[in-house]
């Protein structure tokens, strides 16, 4: 309420303000009301662009505001996703064929088998049906 009681004394006071001081300035009073008429047209003529503008701020201020907020919830969820023990365990029990490699980053390095940018590595062994058969290349006729 207050802003909006600021913003019309701005729009309608400042041009007459502004046309009297400048009226003054060229000594030339009777001017200054002619000059006020004039400059209050002007604001005006801008004071839609001028909201726009400043609701177009506090939105880009709101929706950085949001994203930091996602990325903070992201990085969180990221950071409880790690695979724990208890995780491991539960998938030993559903999963009894399945291996699990864990170790650091040492570990990983002096294996040569492993990935070092996972913490672990979960890997299913070859069902029965394994790759299929392969296939006979298709014959080329030299074009």
């Amino acid at each position: 309420m207050y802003w909006l009681l600021l913003a019309v004394l701005l729009i309608f006071g400042l041009p007459f303000l502004i046309g009297r001081l400048l009226g003054r300035a060229l000594k030339m009073k009777d001017i200054s009301v002619r000059v006020g008429i004039v400059l209050l047209a002007a604001f005006l003529g801008l004071t839609p662009f001028a909201a726009q503008w400043v609701l177009g701020m506090q939105e880009q201020r709101e929706y950085e505001s949001a994203i930091a907020e996602w990325q903070q919830k992201l990085d969180e969820r990221l950071s409880n996703s790690k695979v724990t023990d208890q995780g491991i365990e539960k998938l030993r029990q559903a999963l009894p064929e399945l291996q699990v490699i864990r170790g650091t980053e040492d570990e990983q390095a002096e294996a040569p088998d492993t990935d070092t940018d996972a913490d672990a590595e979960l890997t299913a062994p070859a069902g029965p049906a394994g790759p299929g058969p392969e296939l006979p290349e298709a014959p080329h006729d030299g074009n």
